[in-house]
């Protein structure tokens, strides 16, 4: 068994404390011991039992001892400790009140994040053979910083899921608490490096289980990196339940029901998926279906007579609120015909009819309204598709009516997603959580169809480091750009400048540290492993590894060698050029013009 030993002194807790944490979490290991042998008997006896409440038993008995072995298999930090009833009750967190007796709840638990969020409360974890760490819930960033990175840094060579509450600062629990308390859509909003994916996962794991039959919520996880994906299918066997789906980005439109191919980044193709596209469609839509409520004269059979006078006129509009368009344009053409004919023979009828359908209400196919909103717009193929798809959501839904295929969204880096795949998105949610950053956004449009009624904003990023935000706003500043401004709460890193042409002689630094000016330096160094080259996307084939800015959204390095930051602007954009520079954890090496030799080539780790 490990000792606290420096990781709690360093904390400042009492040897006292640390004492107690032991010896309790000694016998809580003991306890969790025996409370898998005893259920894994139990469980053997009740499995063969036609009994329903033994089998009912038997399928809690199966969820729990799949939890202790996913916490252990996932090497989650995890304290154990008795409940009420004195069986075990497996977390990943202990909390200390002001008594310093010890609660220690599943963070995940909604009791559990009612101590999470409180003030000046301990945090306790274990992971695998490490010693256990002690520190402070709701600290101030400065002091998490280092560590986060650390992490970071560990985590880049080893697939981990961390502990998202292990990085909880004041900041972060307020806008938990924000979160918490909205009644509808969220927008989460921060930097790189703000703990943005963190809180989503504290968020979701508090909605699962704060349901009343968590296993019939319905969540659609729309995930940016393939990491998170990662972490949400070990978040949904830590819940015990099946029901999230993680779905990467590039993947949406076939869960949407688009084809098979992938999902555009926004941005990617200029002009064209903008927020103008569902804003087009649903002008067009709403252009339709005002139609019916216009006072100008209509074919009739006795001449152009006012719509507020036929009878079938005024029915429809009666039943509008509460029936799709579709259904209003095929019934009020039906009941117009039924209505003309008893006043003239059927042809005159008929014709007359079908000319006051069209004129109040006309008879659209999804193609036909993104024809009208759209005309002559030349739409990718995917976007085109989800343009026909959100137009048909509109076509055929009541107006008052949200048919909820999920009863949660949740989109990370939404972005990197067009305005309208979002827009269709919150067509088919029942409530929408939206994370991400402005500043890597492709495009200049807004969050188009989602209507968040609560906004939530980070401002302070735990992994970028000073000196590499100084750089960013430098930069942006030479080129007349409104700067980031991103407030930094970790210190130290370092900006490198490589001199000289490419593809031969030594190539010079200027370094530029957090605690001195630039200098001259030494010969530039290969990059370390953790290393990666991002460059422009015109670029990228002339290096093995090297990833566009597009490519490296949501990931991280120790170091990141820049290449070429004029033509990434160039090409990409200020967005493309935060991305790249973003990615960093401690080096930022900028090679102004390399040309086509480049740097040495890193692959991702």
């Amino acid at each position: 068994m490990t000792s606290l030993g420096a990781a709690a002194t360093g904390a400042g807790v009492p040897a006292s404390v640390v004492a107690r944490i032991e010896a309790q979490r000694d016998a809580a290991r003991a306890n969790l011991a025996a409370t898998v042998a005893r259920r894994e008997r139990a469980y053997a006896e009740l499995i063969t039992s036609k009994d329903p409440v033994d089998q009912a038993i038997a399928r809690m008995h199966r969820d729990f001892l799949l939890q202790v072995e996913e916490v252990e298999r996932s090497e989650a930090a995890m304290l154990l400790a008795a409940d009420t009833d004195g069986d075990t009750v497996v977390g990943r967190v202990g909390v200390f009140d002001d008594e310093r007796d010890l609660l220690i709840v599943p963070w995940h638990a909604p009791e559990g994040q009612r101590y999470l969020t409180a003030r000046d409360r301990l945090l306790i974890t274990e992971r695998g053979d490490q010693p256990l760490a002690v520190h402070r819930l709701t600290a101030e960033p400065e002091a998490l910083a280092e560590r986060i990175r650390h992490g970071m840094r560990t985590a880049a060579r080893r697939e981990q899921m961390s502990d998202p509450l292990s990085t909880l600062t004041t900041e972060q629990s307020a806008a938990l608490e924000a979160i918490a308390a909205s009644d509808g859509d969220v927008l989460l909003t921060g930097p790189p490096g703000s703990g943005k994916s963190a809180i989503v996962l504290v968020e979701l794991a508090r909605r699962v289980l704060s349901h009343p039959d968590p296993h019939t919520l319905r969540v659609l996880f729309v995930t940016g990196t393939p990491r998170l994906a990662q972490r949400v299918e070990v978040l949904g066997r830590l819940l015990g339940v099946a029901s999230i789906t993680p779905t990467p980005q590039d993947r949406l439109p076939q869960v949407l029901g688009l084809g098979a191919r992938p999902a555009p980044v926004a941005g990617q193709h200029p002009g064209a998926d903008g927020a103008d596209v569902p804003r087009a469609i649903e002008a067009a839509f709403d252009a339709a279906r005002q139609q019916l409520h216009a006072a100008s004269p209509v074919p009739h059979p006795l001449g152009r007579i006012p719509a507020d006078e036929i009878a079938a006129v005024r029915t429809w509009r009666a039943r509008e609120p509460s029936t799709p368009y579709r259904s209003v344009a095929q019934g009020l053409r039906d009941a117009l015909i039924a209505e003309y004919e008893r006043i003239v023979p059927r042809a005159v009828a008929r014709s007359s009819a079908e000319a006051a359908a069209t004129e109040l209400r006309p008879h659209l196919t999804p193609t036909a309204l993104v024809g009208r909103a759209l005309p002559r717009r030349h739409l990718p193929a995917v976007l085109r598709d989800a343009a026909r798809g959100y137009a048909r959501s509109l076509l055929n839904t009541p107006p008052r009516q949200s048919p909820a295929r999920w009863d949660l969204v949740v989109v990370d880096e939404y972005q990197r997603l067009p305005g309208v795949l979002l827009a269709l998105l919150r067509r088919e949610a029942g409530e929408l959580l939206l994370s991400g950053d402005p500043h890597q956004a492709f495009t200049d449009e807004d969050v188009q169809g989602t209507s968040p009624t609560t906004a939530v904003t980070l401002t302070t990023s735990l992994r970028l480091p000073a000196t590499i935000g100084t750089w960013i706003d430098d930069t942006w500043r030479g080129h007349g750009l409104s700067t980031p401004s991103i407030v930094s709460a970790a210190e130290g890193g370092t900006v490198r400048t490589l001199d000289g042409a490419s593809g031969g002689g030594t190539d010079r630094i200027r370094s530029r540290a957090a605690d001195g000016p630039t200098v001259d330096g030494v010969a530039a160094e290969p990059p370390p492993p953790e290393a990666q080259v991002i460059a422009p996307a015109s670029l990228v084939d002339r290096g093995d590894g090297w990833l566009s800015p597009l490519d490296a959204l949501g990931l991280e390095w120790s170091e990141v060698v820049l290449v070429d930051p004029e033509r990434i602007l160039a090409e990409h954009g200020p967005p493309g050029l935060f991305v790249a520079a973003t990615r960093a954890i401690d080096t930022l090496t900028v090679d102004p013009a390399r040309g086509t030799a480049g740097p040495p080539a890193r692959s991702r780790p």
